[in-house]
């Protein structure tokens, strides 16, 4: 039974035994005024339920080849009661071979073809008895059969209101409407059926039996109070009511009602095993681990008959991480009832949980789920693809059971959390049309399909994720305002200070990480925010609470990594500068390196190798001998340099002009490599050898798609800026495909950059500053080979210079964009648009110059380093 259905499922697993649904053969209602046999004694030990002496009679009759086609009919029916599903094939095919014209075989053969799994065939007969006979009422509703048993439940469905509509009195037409609607959580259409089920036999225990269960699932609880009296008054008294009233209060966690009602009825019937799985299930939730372990044995030593009602307990075990008792359950249930996939299936979540995914993966293989479990099969397979961290199985497992089943909560929740865990690119804005907004995109949609079905917290939680990273803070803090009403959830309030903190108001943001921190003093990427948000109102307290989480042995590397960039921060400032690098060194060293065990890893890490085989392929010659290829748009605007140099400074004065759209760090030009590398089909080349090979009508192609995708952010714009620093590697492609581009090149003191880049949650190299030395030298002899080679004008913009002199230098860089002056380009600090960047606070404030020469704070620290000094 999926578990995203629990609202539901639970109600089923407790009543199922009360009145289980009756059953294809009974369905089909053979009585004896349709059967009319040449021996009557054959026929009235079938009445009589004496089905073994019967068959006697039947075997003989056949051996002396007496039958006529009644007599095979009998001989059918009896070989279907008998669960002789083959035998009785083989007999009602004799009995159409002598007659085909009476009705009443035709729905025997549909019954027989139903119970074989022959779907198709048995709604072909069941369709012919109507034919042969318009009135033929079982007919009617027995088509539904195998439409329901095949899965094509709404189709059932309408058969079932034909059914009811032609024979309005039919009471089993009612029935198996109203069961069917239950089965498809169509709350309040079951509970209209079995209402009128219940008018049409007032003094029939079943209809009232299932009028409660259909309230029950749709926890219409007062609506079970007064249907349960009715009940009574209506019906002869019957234990079942009991039961069915302990069961309200189970769900109402109205736990000593419950036990002192499940105690009574087992007492005067020690043999209802169905009540003794609830009272257990009562004990657990309830705590009473003495009483439940007691009758847990007990349970277990019993034959059972109960199988998904185990398997109800069995999954609470399982919530409770009970895995000890959960493997005593499953490990023999799913030998006895080894057709039972729901068994299956809570055998395999309980060697998950004992960590035995092998195991768990191995009995997953070697079942084939029938139509009904199809998705819970998906569920377990996404669950151990998750387990083994095998996000994209995971992924395509999740899209399956949605297709399976649209409106499962716990499949909308689960794909919303993988899109997002893998396209998760730190510091890099998701692009229109990039893999990483695909994903992300999608994860909004799975998460609005999953809210039209049902109000769930945590979909409104991933919906406003979702958001976040694709920058439209403001829709998720409407969403996160609304959750936080009902909820003090630390994530909650932590991502609802991430959305306040880009859109600028800084003060709102540490209010909300410190309502994070009251709800859970263990967030931890809420110390990590509210750190770099700037707040520290008692240093000392904020400096003890980060040193006590940092003892928590059960922290994650990621998790260590952030309390100790946070503890940096509050020792800066406390300008304990000594103790704040040696944090930041600690916090950074944690962090994920690449495997420099293989050559061609060793050539990334060798910076200046890398670049100087780009500066070998991108010369003068290269651009001499392509001048007339590039797209000549003026649309593009790139800012590179370094990370911290005053990038997205640089972008939000740009983004004040009417003009100019900012399209964040963009990662297409990034992907520009592998691309070209696919393009060349002369010979296999690697980038950038490969870029040498491009024929013009392929450098066309690739700058008219880029212009299209910069065009599609903002068809008015005249300029549009991508300000991923790290395209600096790019230039020369960006020369060859777009060389009237503007260039922007951010630079700043690089001591000043590789104390920046430490204080921040950077990715390698940039968190590494051994290799950040090598990495700049290596950045700075590369632009110098851009200036002199790319045909595209470069703006060197110093960081030092537009914060001394802004109003000079930002009128110059908006003259260098070829834009017309605008006066609020001087007051960028006020724009409104999101910042996602680690810059996000700075450029919240005027223009400032406190961070000019802050490597001297670290001055002794940096001795050790080998880092470029300005002038050398």
């Amino acid at each position: 039974m999926s578990r995203c259905c629990e609202r539901y499922a639970n109600i089923a697993f407790y009543c199922m035994t009360l009145e289980s649904p009756v059953s294809a053969f009974s369905d089909v209602h053979f009585t004896s005024s349709k059967i009319m046999p040449t021996n009557k004694q054959t026929l009235q030990l079938f009445q009589a339920g004496r089905l073994q002496e019967a068959e006697v009679l039947i075997q003989k009759m056949i051996a002396s080849n007496q039958f006529d086609a009644e007599g095979w009919h009998l001989a059918a029916v009896i070989a279907l009661q008998q669960k002789n599903y083959s035998e009785a094939g083989l007999r009602i095919e004799q009995c159409l071979q002598r007659d085909n014209a009476k009705a009443e075989f035709w729905n025997t053969r549909g019954a027989v073809l139903l119970e074989l799994r022959e779907f198709e065939r048995s709604f072909e007969s069941f369709a012919k008895a109507v034919e042969l006979r318009p009135d033929y009422v079982e007919a009617w509703r027995n088509r539904g059969l195998p439409l329901q048993r095949s899965g094509h439940r709404e189709a059932a469905q309408n058969v079932y209101r034909e059914a009811t509509i032609k024979f309005p009195r039919d009471s089993e037409s009612w029935s198996l409407l109203a069961d069917s609607l239950l089965e498809s959580r169509q709350i309040s259409d079951a509970c209209e059926a079995a209402e009128e089920l219940v008018a049409l036999q007032p003094n029939s225990l079943r209809g009232h039996l299932l009028l409660i269960r259909s309230y029950l699932t749709g926890e219409f609880f007062e609506a079970v109070e007064y249907a349960i009296t009715l009940a009574r008054q209506q019906c002869d008294d019957d234990p079942r009511l009991d039961e069915l009233e302990a069961i309200v209060q189970l769900k109402l966690e109205n736990y000593p009602a419950a036990i002192e009602v499940f105690e009574r009825v087992v007492q005067f019937q020690p043999h209802n095993d169905a009540c003794q799985i609830n009272l257990a299930i009562a004990y657990l939730r309830s705590g009473r681990r003495d009483k439940f372990e007691e009758l847990f044995s007990v349970i277990l030593g019993q034959q059972q008959s109960h199988p998904n009602l185990l398997h109800r307990l069995g999954l609470e075990l399982i919530d409770q991480t009970d895995w000890k008792n959960a493997i005593r359950l499953y490990e023999p249930l799913a030998v006895q009832f080894p057709e039972n996939p729901a068994l299956q299936f809570g055998l395999i979540k309980t060697l998950m949980g004992l960590n035995q995914i092998n195991q768990a993966e191995n009995l997953l293989g070697k079942i084939s789920p029938s139509h009904h479990h199809v998705t819970d099969f998906r569920l377990l397979q996404a669950h151990i693809a998750r387990s083994q961290n095998q996000s994209d199985h995971a992924i395509r497992a999740l899209r399956h059971l949605l297709a399976e089943d649209p409106n499962h909560i716990e499949g909308c929740r689960l794909l919303a959390e993988e899109l997002l865990k893998s396209s998760a690119v730190v510091g890099a804005v998701a692009g229109l049309g990039s893999p990483r907004r695909q994903r992300l995109e999608e994860a909004l949609l799975v998460c609005q399909r999953g809210l039209s079905y049902k109000d769930d917290e945590e979909l409104l939680y991933l919906q406003a994720k979702a958001l976040h990273a694709i920058q439209r803070p403001l829709e998720a803090i409407v969403i996160l305002n609304q959750l936080a009403e009902t909820t003090t959830e630390a994530k909650v309030l932590h991502l609802l200070g991430q959305c306040q903190l880009d859109l600028g108001t800084i003060e709102e943001s540490r209010e909300s990480f410190q309502k994070a921190l009251q709800s859970d003093p263990n967030y931890v990427p809420a110390h990590y925010h509210l750190a770099f948000s700037g707040e520290f109102a008692d240093v000392d307290q904020r400096i003890l609470e980060v040193q006590n989480r940092l003892n928590d042995g059960q922290l994650s590397i990621r998790h260590q990594s952030l309390l100790w960039m946070a503890l940096g921060r509050a020792y800066d400032a406390k300008k304990l500068y000594a103790e704040a690098f040696d944090a930041y060194l600690r916090g950074n060293q944690l962090k994920p390196r690449p495997d420099f065990t293989t050559n061609e890893r060793h050539n990334v890490a060798d910076h200046q190798h890398f670049m100087s085989e780009i500066a070998a392929v991108f010369d003068c010659d290269f651009f001499n001998q392509r001048s007339e290829m590039g797209h000549s748009s003026e649309l593009p605007v790139f800012i590179v340099g370094m990370p911290r140099t005053g990038t997205t400074l640089t972008e939000q004065i740009l983004s004040s002009h009417s003009h100019v759209y900012a399209a964040g760090e963009l990662q297409e030009v990034g992907a520009w490599p592998i691309q070209i590398e696919c393009m060349i089909c002369t010979r296999p080349l690697k980038y950038p050898s490969a870029a040498r090979e491009l024929n013009q009508k392929q450098v066309r192609h690739l700058a008219s798609r880029h212009a299209r995708f910069l065009t599609g952010h903002d068809p008015t714009a005249l300029r549009i800026v991508d300000k991923m620093p790290t395209n600096f590697l790019h230039l020369g492609m960006i020369g060859l495909l777009f060389p009237n581009a503007r260039i922007i090149h951010c630079i700043r003191d690089p001591r000043d950059v590789a104390i920046s880049c430490i204080r921040q949650n950077l990715d390698w190299p940039f968190c590494d500053l051994e290799q950040l030395g090598p990495y700049i030298t290596a950045y700075q002899n590369l632009m110098k080979h851009w200036e002199a080679t790319i045909p595209n004008p470069i703006y060197p913009l110093s960081y030092e210079t537009l914060v001394t002199n802004p109003d000079q230098e930002i009128r110059r860089l908006i003259e260098f964009c070829n834009l017309p002056w605008q006066d609020q380009c001087l007051s960028f600090d006020e724009s409104e648009r999101a910042v996602i960047t680690p810059s996000k606070t700075q450029v919240r404030k005027p223009m400032y110059q406190s961070s000019i020469g802050a490597w001297k704070r670290y001055e002794t620290q940096l001795l050790n380093y080998d880092l470029p000094v300005p002038g050398n």
